[in-house]
């Protein structure tokens, strides 16, 4: 059965395939990938460059500024930048470490109702990231 999403198969600064969806937001959509030649799985995250934000901010350049400040976070909670770029079409994309895992609200409902020590370290776990 063929992809409804046009990004599915698209190679991103020559060497980023996407393999998948992983979320969509309100300007873009977060993608898992992998890394050509090494072989690596990473996220992508992207949007379209022509999009205005509700202050008229234009998103390439509000884009960029995150970029820069992710790539400065260091922390076991935080995803690590590893590359940036815009695409020929304006097309932006951020790759960022790829981390297996499930959602917070998926675990809380899962695991409901935990226990303080549980919370304790999750919410350490969530400062430590901000």
């Amino acid at each position: 059965m063929p992809t409804l999403d046009p990004l599915i198969g698209r190679r991103l600064g020559g060497k980023y395939e996407i393999t998948g969806l992983i979320g969509r937001g309100g300007f873009g959509a977060v993608y898992r990938a992998i890394q050509a030649p090494v072989n690596r799985t990473v996220a992508l995250k992207v949007i379209a460059s022509k999009q205005v934000d509700d202050s008229g901010l234009n998103l390439k350049e509000r884009f960029f500024r995150e970029a820069e400040m992710v790539s400065g976070l260091r922390s076991s909670s935080v995803v690590s930048l590893h590359d940036y770029g815009v695409e020929d079409d304006g097309l932006l994309y951020m790759v960022l470490e790829y981390i297996d895992g499930e959602e917070l609200a998926a675990l809380v409902t899962r695991e409901a109702p935990l226990s303080p020590d549980r919370i304790g370290a999750l919410g350490t776990q969530i400062l430590e990231a901000l």
